[in-house]
């Protein structure tokens, strides 16, 4: 896997080759999976196969944030997205920052392996209210 390779669409937006970077991209696919709202039921993607009205999130409001259950779930289906429609992505890992209520809303931090083509790094994402926030590589 080489994840300096573009999708159709970032090719399609003119970006040249030599001024791409894997981890902008990247994080522009998770910021969209994360505020996309499918047009299907995630779990019949499971069964059916992969394709576009399975891309997304189902809205936070339907699944609910406020036990470890309903955050979990949101976090599988979060992580299945990663692995289905992201496969610069290796190793997903989902988790939850940020408290219910206050000032900083709750915020999903995501980390993973990025396979930049000659060598992989750690990259690490996060995502709150105000969309991606965060990218930070390393470690």
């Amino acid at each position: 896997m080489n994840s300096g390779r573009r999708f159709l669409f970032e090719r399609l937006a003119g970006i040249e080759a030599d001024g791409f970077d894997p981890r902008e991209a990247v994080a522009q696919q998770v910021q969209r999976m994360v505020d996309t709202i499918p047009m299907e039921d995630p779990d019949d993607a499971l069964a059916d196969g992969a394709h576009l009205l399975n891309f997304g999130l189902p809205p936070v409001v339907d699944l609910g944030l406020s036990t470890p259950a309903e955050r979990e779930l949101y976090a599988d289906h979060l992580r299945n997205l990663l692995r289905r429609f992201e496969p610069r992505l290796a190793n997903p890992k989902v988790a939850f920052s940020g408290a219910l209520s206050g000032p900083h809303p709750i915020g999903i931090d995501i980390t993973a392996r990025l396979d930049a083509g000659t060598e992989d790094e750690i990259i690490r994402f996060h995502v709150d209210a105000d969309g991606l926030t965060d990218r930070t590589t390393g470690g």
